[in-house]
């Protein structure tokens, strides 16, 4: 699991990647978890187009050039499962966090407990979807195809596409009833 923290507080940021590195020090903690921190949604956006995935963000709103909820939009336009929590000093976009998906938002200064309670569920919540998937046996290798990454499957003669919302696409023969389901 990948954890993506952009701030242009430098002080702010270093401030949360604590945090993040406090929970993952804990001993209720059972996820192997990787943090990268950014000084500015450029940045970011950088590492997103150059195939970087994250599945958590968090995200300060007010930057500047492109801001959180600017940000948090090119990161729905490409993926829509991850979970967005907004970090920010003022509550005016609260209600417009809910038009890019957000997950949480919390109010600065940042409260440990808050974030901790925070950061736990949208860990549960992703481990919990990563549960559910179909074996797929392709030429070289099983592969594992995600239900909650699955868009659609197409079965031409004896074989079957897997398109996927990351643009992969698994590809394997065999015929659709014989898939296992895994959970």
């Amino acid at each position: 699991m990948k954890i993506a923290i952009c701030d242009d507080d430098k002080r702010e940021l270093l401030n949360i990647r604590q945090f993040v590195d406090e929970f993952l020090s804990c001993d209720f903690v059972e996820y192997k978890i990787e943090v990268c921190s950014f000084e500015s949604s450029i940045e970011l956006i950088s590492q997103l187009e150059s195939g970087k995935h994250f599945d958590i963000f968090l995200l300060d709103v007010v930057m500047p050039g492109m801001n959180g909820m600017e940000l948090a939009a090119e990161i729905r336009s490409k993926d829509t499962v991850a979970k967005i929590i907004f970090l920010t000093a003022s509550a005016e976009f609260a209600v417009k966090s809910y038009s890019v998906g957000a997950f949480h938002y919390l109010l600065k200064p940042v409260q440990k407990n808050e974030l901790f309670s925070v950061l736990e569920k949208a860990c549960y919540d992703i481990c919990y979807n990563l549960k559910d998937y179909i074996m797929v046996k392709t030429q070289n290798e099983l592969s594992k195809v995600f239900l909650n990454t699955l868009i659609y499957v197409e079965v031409t003669g004896r074989m079957l596409y897997f398109y996927q919302k990351n643009g992969i696409v698994v590809v394997c023969t065999n015929s659709i009833h014989r898939l296992k389901r895994s959970y």
